[in-house]
């Protein structure tokens, strides 16, 4: 999917809004969707835990990135290809944090129409993650060999580079 930079955040931005809203305004407006009265304590359970999970892998990579930390899928131009800390295991941990987040969000609000859109940002950031990747080869001739070595979302189990 080829959209310039600033398209992507336009797109990004009502998307996190409406997956903060939707599963708070369900219950409260009365709107179908909530989840199965068997799963909300344990969904509640894994949500806080999606939440918590999220937030402190969010303040990893941002702590890695710095002041690279941008919302646009192309890089700083005096911007550096990071590839210590989280960044060894995850290429995109921003985002895996962001949908674990919203995961999360919809599961303590028990909202399947927020699970919904929990999908719908997970495929929003695999067509971003592309774009993205597109810039950060165009600009990092070493990212390529930092791709191949490093899984996009989820961590490698066991032995690692």
């Amino acid at each position: 999917m080829s959209l310039d930079a600033r398209t992507w955040v336009r797109v990004q931005i009502p998307l996190l809004a409406l997956t903060v809203v939707w599963p708070v305004a369900q219950p409260l407006l009365r709107l179908p969707g909530e989840l199965p009265a068997a799963v909300v304590w344990p969904g509640r359970i894994i949500g806080f835990g999606l939440v918590i999970g999220a937030a402190f892998l969010f303040r990893a990579a941002s702590r890695v990135l710095g002041e690279d930390l941008v919302a646009s899928p192309k890089p700083r131009a005096e911007g550096t290809l990071r590839q210590s800390g989280i960044y060894a295991h995850l290429r995109h941990p921003i985002y895996v944090a962001i949908v674990g987040a919203i995961c999360g969000w919809s599961l303590l609000w028990s909202s399947g129409g927020g699970l919904v859109l929990t999908l719908t940002g997970m495929v929003f950031f695999v067509f971003k993650t592309q774009a993205e990747e597109s810039h950060l080869l165009e600009r990092y001739p070493s990212y390529a060999k930092y791709a191949a070595a490093v899984p996009r979302f989820l961590p490698r189990l066991g032995r690692h580079r």
